[in-house]
């Protein structure tokens, strides 16, 4: 058994938010999995009403795989998860 993915996460304080930090930060480590490590996919997973997190993943070209409804419990209500995926060719350079 060779893994063959990633899964991936990250934060960034929140008096960063708008400044690209998360947006670079994902991509550099996304290009590192695929150069150095030799990933072919890196995965991750966040909640549906983190819409910041899911713009930064679509910017640098991760593509929504699925979603499991009412997965997780936040602030005593269900949310979804979404579950995100890019392979080295979806990579955007910015």
């Amino acid at each position: 058994f060779v893994p063959l993915d990633s899964l991936t996460g990250g934060f960034v304080n929140p008096f960063a938010h708008s400044k690209g930090i998360g947006t670079e930060s994902t991509r550099l480590l996304c290009k590192y999995a695929f150069e150095k490590l030799n990933l072919k996919k890196v995965f991750l997973v966040t909640n549906e009403t983190n819409l910041s997190a899911q713009k930064v993943y679509e910017k640098v070209g991760f593509k929504l795989e699925g979603r499991l409804r009412k997965e997780v419990l936040v602030n005593g209500m269900l949310e979804d998860r979404f579950y995100y995926g890019i392979f080295s060719n979806e990579l955007v350079e910015l």
